[in-house]
């Protein structure tokens, strides 16, 4: 085992001494694969992950109701409750008027070159000049929620592998950006559980490696 199979790379001076962050959009809930998050998170940490849950934007964009959204809020909870230690959603801490005022000031300080930059190939695939609006509105929120999670005094995010672009982006915009681990990719048909268990194994390994970081 390697530790490259698990973690592709480590951005920034991992910071162990707090639980490390996840940002979530409430869009679908998190499948199997978020357990090697969470695992992670233990290993660093000895606690699992907080999570920051956006649910603003999904109800926007989708049109859903307040009661519909909720609904969805709830499968959150119902999934992710035993895999971290704490769940925040953004409309709990902030009114919507807030929350969008915030994101639209981030907006001011990203070049629409560095949007481009952030997007996965397959949104790319017909050309930027096909991108829909609402990407830009989507970037823009999870940079928010990045910052969010700083405000709670976090210091180290887990993100997904499709997700190192935008982290990339808010080191570059932000006064203190947060430091992260981005996961491997893994195939649709992975045993996480068994995943779990050897990524627990080489536990030593992946603290040695942060340890020599902040050296």
């Amino acid at each position: 085992m390697k530790i490259d199979e698990y973690i592709r790379c480590f951005m920034g001076s991992i910071q162990i001494e707090r639980p490390f962050g996840i940002a979530l959009w409430a869009n679908r809930v998190p499948g199997r694969g978020f357990l090697m998050h969470s695992t992670l998170s233990e290993i660093c940490t000895h606690q699992k992950p907080c999570i920051v849950i956006d649910d603003y934007l999904p109800m926007a964009i989708f049109h859903r109701s307040l009661e519909r959204q909720r609904e969805i809020n709830e499968l959150f909870f119902e999934s992710l409750s035993d895999k971290c230690s704490s769940i925040h959603l953004i409309s709990s801490v902030m009114k919507s008027a807030e929350y969008f005022g915030k994101v639209v000031t981030m907006l001011d300080k990203i070049t629409f070159l560095e949007f481009v930059r952030c997007l996965p190939e397959k949104k790319l695939a017909n050309g930027f000049e096909n991108v829909a609006v609402s990407e830009i509105l989507h970037t823009t929120a999870e940079l928010f929620v990045f910052e969010h999670l700083k405000s709670m005094g976090l210091k180290t995010i887990i993100i997904p592998q499709f997700a190192q672009a935008i982290v990339s982006l808010h080191r570059n915009v932000s006064s203190a950006p947060l430091s992260a681990i981005v996961t491997s990719g893994f195939a649709v048909r992975t045993d996480f559980k068994r995943k779990s268990q050897e990524l627990w194994r080489l536990a030593d390994e992946i603290l040695t490696v942060i340890a020599n970081q902040t050296q």
